[in-house]
């Protein structure tokens, strides 16, 4: 959408998306503690519906390029709105159902995946938008009302006596920061959590263009590999928990950092000119043996951001209720300061995104220490006694 009304600058609008997840993100958990999961998965479900049908209609040819811009501006607040309260329903689905509940809605969200790009293709860009605004609007609010109607109900009277502490981000970030000093399993969901999406969005954002401009791929190809990535973000989520189930969160994320590792590494090796990339240069065989390993580290990156986002959203969910978090007020208050670490990172590494885009020359260098990070966490954290049974309901 932005490539067609501004020309180029297709990142803008995903800017703009991003930086409104990170202002109304930091509050919807404190919403949540307040109000329930039905009222803001709900208002979710009507913002992603009215922000699609606003890029639609910023496409149509009775608006002026001024018209436009700004409704696509407008859509894009409302999609980052939607996908703020989105990044919650891991947590809704963890309070249901556990670890094994949050594995089962990780898979399902591959069907709408798959659905929303197959519009785009089969009725194009502006028809496509229209009507994933319809599907969203009917299925999402119902499917909210189905799942999330008893846990709001069951959690009813903690929340009217809830204290209001998750609306401060400051309070929010310092019980955060009080919190992880004494508990290393908590420093490794919150460690782990950015991590995983900051390497995630700084290798995805730039790839097609990096893979059609750099190693010579069409651009079918490259749209293919972000799409396997897409579903393989997701598809896996049964997998996962039983890992986590089993041997816990330390298992899942070492093995998503081990991912991480060889596909950082890869991709390095695949633009360096020490490396592979004069193979490129060269054409012929070479050219297609790096091109097909550049298209599998894409791919594979995906499996470990599923181990990683899983395993990191089950250990601080695990962390602050063993600390002693039991209130809708208390845990919304860390999940809280955890969003807002994590939109950081994604703002500032989108950003990075933009300016690194040589082949990922500096791929290594910008990951290294979040990496490392990681590592050590994982070494010092102490899964609770009695994890393979994850406790997720309030009192």
């Amino acid at each position: 959408v932005a490539l067609q009304l501004f020309g180029g600058y297709e990142e803008s609008l995903f800017i703009v998306i991003v930086m409104t997840m990170l202002l109304i993100g930091i509050q919807l958990s404190h919403v949540v503690g307040r109000r329930g999961w039905t009222v803001v998965l709900g208002g979710a479900a009507v913002c992603g519906a009215a922000g699609l049908a606003m890029m639609g209609a910023a496409l149509s040819p009775r608006f002026g390029p001024r018209n436009a811009a700004a409704l696509a501006l407008a859509g894009s607040v409302l999609l980052g709105a939607h996908r703020a309260a989105h990044m919650l329903y891991r947590f809704a689905a963890l309070e249901i159902g556990g670890v094994a509940c949050m594995g089962e809605v990780f898979a399902a969200a591959t069907l709408g995946g798959l659905l929303g790009p197959q519009l785009l293709i089969d009725l194009g860009l502006q028809k496509g938008l229209v009507w994933a605004a319809v599907a969203q609007l009917v299925a999402g609010p119902l499917a909210v009302m189905v799942a999330t109607r008893a846990r709001d109900a069951a959690t009813a009277s903690d929340r009217a006596t809830a204290e209001d502490s998750g609306r401060s981000i400051t309070a929010a970030l310092r019980k955060l920061r009080d919190a992880a000093r004494g508990d290393a399993l908590l420093r490794l969901a919150l460690i782990c959590g950015v991590t995983s999406w900051a390497i995630m969005l700084l290798v995805t954002v730039p790839a097609a263009a990096i893979a059609v401009a750099s190693f010579k791929m069409t651009t079918c190809a490259a749209i293919r590999a972000l799409q396997v990535h897409d579903f393989l973000m997701n598809a896996p989520g049964p997998a996962t928990a039983a890992v986590v189930e089993r041997s816990g969160p330390r298992a899942a994320i070492a093995l998503g950092l081990l991912i991480y590792v060889v596909v950082v590494g890869g991709l390095w090796a695949c633009g360096s000119d020490d490396a592979l990339y004069p193979v490129v240069t060269a054409g012929g065989r070479g050219e297609r043996l790096v091109q097909q390993a550049f298209f599998g580290l894409v791919v594979v990156l995906a499996l470990g951001w599923n181990f990683m986002w899983l395993a990191s959203t089950s250990a601080l969910d695990a962390a602050a209720r063993s600390g002693g978090a039991t209130s809708c007020g208390e845990i919304a208050q860390i999940r809280t300061a955890n969003e807002f670490c994590i939109y950081s990172a994604s703002v500032a590494f989108l950003l990075v995104s933009m300016v690194t885009r040589d082949r990922y020359k500096d791929v290594v260098l910008i990951s290294a220490p979040f990496l490392v990070a990681v590592a050590v966490a994982t070494s010092q954290a102490k899964p609770p006694a009695s994890y393979g049974v994850v406790e997720t309901e309030l009192p």
